[in-house]
């Protein structure tokens, strides 16, 4: 999961939050509670799309 979030923070999708400061994913221990705050335009604009039918 740590490694799926830090993919998500590299790619800009998202950021990690502790309270209002950000924090560093890779560096949170295992216990620690944090915010996975998306960026769902980034994350829309930087994804292939397709459909199938018409």
């Amino acid at each position: 999961m740590r490694l799926a979030i830090a993919e998500l923070v590299q790619s800009g999708d998202a950021r990690v939050q502790r309270g209002q400061e950000p924090v560093d994913v890779e560096r949170l221990e295992t216990h620690q509670r944090f915010r996975l705050v998306m960026d769902w335009e980034h994350f829309h604009e930087h994804r292939l799309r397709s459909s199938l039918g018409d």
